[in-house]
């Protein structure tokens, strides 16, 4: 480990958790089964994300009620849920509840924007009140005021038998310090840092331009299909000839230069200036920590696709470059009309990934990740790369097992 860097606090890992819609139920057993894994391996966190109309986890936070009565320490995560589809006062007590029965485990990670398709799922979503939906920041403070017990109305006290709160029940004290924010874009990370929330970064940031940025443009997780904040991300088209960072036989990026692991040398942005993954992902960060009550002090956590091939078959190796080389033509330049830049898949030996992260200006500043799973692997290919996770490259990133937990 590089004597400038900090060591690695805190590991954890993203799933979507896909599934047969024939036969739903070996899916969320296998996401389950994973993340009982990760306990064992002796992970920090556990992230699902969020999906909906599509065929992943639709209810995550039932999920992890579920995850959280098969294990006892590692924090359990949503990365992250959009809380355009979703009541913030029911939001909250379905997330205060499940914190409960996890111990204070959770750890919910939400964003803003409208779902994906509005246009098409609102007759059904918001039959009576699409046009007076708010789906900017206002949506997201509500929620926030409900988890940390804020007052949802002016009545309390007993009717009858009954008996009332003023406040969403049961209140979970510590679960309002492990609210995450999901940030693509400068303006939403000074505001999850201005509302004391912990920043979530991802494989995906919005091409900076120069002038203010209009209300928060949802930015997508690494799917390609209907990212986890309601919209959705250009796909990449196969191959990767001629492409700057395009892998070679070891997988990781054969290219370097200033954007270092995962930035995009060599992209441009409207006006023809040079953009930079890592380095807008560090402005982001930076951003977020200055506008935080608790400044340098205040939680990161990056999640990038980093795939180990230390214990992997031949096969293995093989499908995972594969995977990497069809994805890689879509981090050459900003793309769809929300200029959305992807960093770059990392593929390789436990030891060339950790040196390709260590160039990554971004990674420097955290020292929480939560690595995110390829979506179309299968099962047995998911336990060998959290294994290798686990067993070669967190140690590699001076991580010790067994640490302290996600949740605290």
């Amino acid at each position: 480990m590089p004597s400038s860097s900090k060591p690695l606090r805190k590991l954890g890992f993203l799933t979507i958790g896909l599934f047969d819609g024939a036969d739903p139920r070996p899916g969320h057993e296998s996401t389950l089964e994973i993340i009982e894994l990760g306990e064992r391996l002796g992970f920090d966190s556990a992230w699902v994300r969020h999906r909906h109309l599509q065929y992943g986890i639709s209810s995550p936070v039932a999920l992890l009620a579920a995850a959280s009565q098969r294990t006892r320490r590692i924090a359990l995560g949503t990365a992250v849920t959009p809380v355009g589809w979703e009541n913030p006062l029911r939001l909250a007590e379905d997330l205060a509840t499940v914190d409960v029965l996890s111990g204070g485990r959770l750890n919910p990670g939400i964003s803003v924007g409208p779902p994906a398709h509005f246009d098409r799922i609102s007759p059904a979503l918001y039959p009576d009140t699409a046009d007076a939906e708010d789906f900017g920041y206002e949506r997201v403070r509500r929620l926030l005021a409900f988890v940390r017990g804020e007052p949802a109305t002016d009545f309390s006290g007993t009717e009858g038998f009954e008996v009332f709160s003023d406040r969403v029940q049961p209140h979970s004290p510590g679960l309002g310090d492990r609210m995450w924010y999901g940030a693509g874009s400068l303006r939403s990370a000074r505001w999850a840092g201005e509302q004391g929330m912990n920043l979530l970064v991802s494989s995906v940031v919005k091409a900076e331009e120069p002038e203010p940025e209009p209300e928060p443009v949802p930015v997508p997780d690494e799917s390609g299909a209907g990212g986890g904040s309601g919209a959705s991300e250009a796909s990449g088209a196969s191959g990767s000839a001629g492409v700057p960072g395009a892998t070679g036989a070891a997988g990781v990026s054969s290219t370097s230069g200033a954007a270092g692991a995962t930035g995009t040398s060599g992209a441009t942005g409207a006006g023809g200036a040079p953009v930079d993954f890592a380095q807008i992902q560090l402005s982001h960060i930076r951003a977020f920590r200055a506008h935080h009550p608790d400044g340098e002090r205040a939680r990161v956590s990056q999640g990038l696709v980093v795939i180990p091939t230390d214990s992997a078959t031949g096969g293995q190796r093989e499908k995972y470059e594969a995977f990497v080389r069809q994805r890689t033509p879509r981090t050459a330049a900003p793309q769809g009309p929300a200029r959305l830049l992807f960093a770059r898949d990392l593929v390789g030996t436990s030891e060339q990934i950790a040196e390709r992260l260590y160039a990554d200006p971004a990674f420097r500043e955290v020292d929480e990740v939560a690595f995110a799973l390829p979506f179309t692997f299968e099962h047995e290919d998911y336990v060998q790369i959290l294994t290798d996770m686990a067993t070669r490259l967190g140690p590699a990133l001076g991580w010790t097992a067994g640490g302290e937990g996600t949740a605290s």
